[in-house]
């Protein structure tokens, strides 16, 4: 920034025109006066009379008019003076329109430097002094969640004042951190809070965050015992679809009688790969119940036969 300069006020000469309007309307204000003492109208009483008042009006009307004339020719150059004064004026301040930005980007720019060398300050301060919580915890969360709203971020800040506030900071980090360490978690649970809290000194948003976390697992055992509970129920459907009439007569033809070319057409009871295949008679009731029960085993595969192949299947049997 430059140095301060004293300046000289410039006179700007003011037209005469203009300096001298007051004394030129006292003197038309005189000869107004002179004129209308002058010329006053009368009663007319005789021809003479008559002509005399014409000759006087004439007369009056020709003074009026030099006065007006007057009048219009004294504004119309205190206009032009004006505006001549104007063009004069206008760009009066232009050698000091930069004056009043640079002394406020120079005060900003020290502002700035007095509140980084202060932060620093404290932050130097913070790691020296306040032991596990600066190792766990950086100054810059410290400084991002609380110095805007208590104001340390301010010019007019006071160092102390700043260092005692750090200092309570550290103290109720210290107070949630006990708090955490007695609450009701699993420690995967309490590690993973802990380390959310660190990070944004948020107790409640870690708390719901631990929370949340605790839910989704609560919700994919639950998924998972149902999953475990449908195959199990499957399985035992299996069982009891084996023990009937229907399935040992299915099972000992596709034993007995794996050569009848006709038979392995219609119902194909014994698939390539070694893949046998049964027809199961299932309670009309209990369809969707079997059809998911085949779906959880996972190595059983298949479709619901259609009517042609049941009639087929039933005429196979009789026979």
């Amino acid at each position: 920034m430059s140095s301060v300069q004293e300046v000289t006020p410039e006179v700007i000469d003011v037209p005469e025109v203009i300096s001298g309007a007051d004394r030129w309307l006292a003197e038309q204000r005189a000869k107004v006066a002179e004129i209308a003492k002058e010329y006053v109208p009368h009663e007319i009483t005789s021809g003479e009379d008559y002509r005399e008042s014409k000759r006087a009006r004439a007369q009056a009307r020709k003074a009026i008019k030099a006065v007006e004339d007057a009048r219009r020719q004294q504004v119309g150059a205190i206009k032009d003076a004006v505006r001549d004064f104007e063009a004069q004026v206008r760009d009066l301040l232009t050698p000091l329109s930069g004056v009043d930005a640079d002394y406020k980007a120079a005060l900003a720019e020290w502002e700035r430097l007095t509140i980084e060398s202060r932060t620093q300050e404290v932050a130097a301060w913070y790691a020296e002094t306040q032991g596990d919580v600066a190792a766990m915890v950086p100054f810059e969360t410290i400084w991002q969640r609380y110095a805007h709203a208590e104001k340390w971020d301010l010019y007019g800040a006071n160092l102390v004042q700043i260092e005692q506030d750090v200092a309570g900071v550290v103290e109720s980090i210290e107070q949630d951190l006990a708090t955490l360490d007695s609450a009701p978690y699993e420690p995967e649970d309490k590690a993973a809070v802990k380390l959310e809290y660190l990070r944004t000194l948020d107790l409640s948003g870690a708390l719901r965050s631990a929370d949340e976390a605790r839910r989704r697992r609560e919700r994919m055992a639950e998924v998972e015992r149902q999953r475990a509970e449908r195959m199990a129920e499957a399985e035992r459907m299996a069982a009891r679809a084996a023990e009937t009439p229907e399935f040992a007569s299915i099972a000992t033809d596709a034993t007995e009688r794996p050569d009848e070319p006709q038979m392995a057409e219609k119902t194909a009871p014994v698939a390539a790969g070694g893949t046998v295949a049964y027809v199961v008679t299932v309670p009309r009731e209990r369809v969707h119940d079997f059809a998911q029960a085949m779906r959880a085993l996972g190595w059983a595969h298949g479709k619901r036969i259609t009517d042609e192949q049941r009639r087929e299947w039933e005429s196979w049997q009789r026979a």
